[in-house]
């Protein structure tokens, strides 16, 4: 993967984000895609499933996974979406306000050699019904953390059904997240994720994990939409933006743009113009 990588969001997000030095990393189960972190159980075959719950030491039953994800959610990944394309229609009309908003460029290399095993980024894996058997990279992935799971399990001498089920989910879901419905496959998506896993380890030596949240050393909040709460975490973005795109249908000059931007955001960065002719 390049360097930089594509964020496209309305204006109105624009500005909060170059005002605020921030970007909200949220909670992957309330976004657009109803099935996010679930469609992996639901993709993954039954033998397989069976091979990795063996191996983690453990018997949980995928619909007990899932029963436990829609009624609990998640608090421990966070993620924020990204592309390498940074002229992509598709994502211009979607979430970029109908092309009147802008896709900025991240450059994340420094911030991810500062929060070294908290923050990753990489592309998406889109399966479906057929397709993870021939993932084997996925595939060895997610049996490192079926030994990680059997290794806490092991060493803690756990055996409370609903603390195992918590700790096979939240081991799992680092990787987990990274896979989506291959109907999403045209974002072709890249995303960054705040993992609390080690946060929680240390969290599991101390407490009961089930009465107790998970401290998280980012800034954290909640936001409403008009009929949900959404959990996010904020991570310091200076000088971490390298490029501005706008939008077909933005009104904002390039030079309006630049002055714009170095003056809320301290930095001066290149600007363009989409080269798309989309009207909306």
């Amino acid at each position: 993967m390049g360097k930089v990588v594509y964020h496209y969001c309305s204006m109105e997000s624009f500005l909060n984000i170059i005002r605020s030095k921030t970007l909200r990393l949220g909670d992957p189960m309330k976004m657009n895609d109803s099935e996010e972190i679930i469609v992996f159980f639901n993709k993954i075959d039954d033998v397989y499933y069976d091979r990795i719950n063996k191996r983690a030491g453990t018997r949980i039953k995928k619909a007990d996974v899932i029963k436990r994800l829609q009624k609990y959610g998640n608090d421990s990944v966070f993620v924020a979406s990204f592309s390498p394309d940074n002229d992509n229609l598709n994502l211009w009309a979607r979430y970029a306000d109908k092309c009147n908003g802008v896709a900025i460029g991240f450059d994340f290399s420094k911030v991810l050699d500062i929060e070294n095993n908290t923050l990753n980024l990489r592309k998406v894996e889109y399966i479906d019904d057929s397709e993870l058997s021939e993932k084997d990279k996925l595939k060895n992935e997610l049996e490192t953390r079926a030994d990680e799971v059997e290794q806490i399990i092991t060493e803690q001498a756990i055996t409370e059904s609903g603390l195992i089920e918590e700790i096979f989910i939240k081991i799992f879901l680092p990787t987990i997240v990274f896979v989506k419905n291959h109907y999403y496959k045209s974002e072709n998506e890249s995303r960054l994720m705040y993992d609390s896993k080690k946060a929680y380890l240390e969290h599991i030596k101390d407490c009961d994990v089930l009465a107790s949240p998970i401290p998280c050393p980012l800034k954290h909040g909640f936001k409403s939409t008009s009929n949900n709460l959404i959990e996010y975490v904020e991570l310091d973005i200076t000088n971490c933006i390298s490029s501005v795109v706008l939008g077909s249908n933005c009104t904002l000059s390039v030079d309006e743009a630049v002055r714009m931007i170095e003056a809320i955001y301290g930095t001066r960065v290149m600007v363009e113009k989409s080269k798309l002719t989309y009207r909306g």
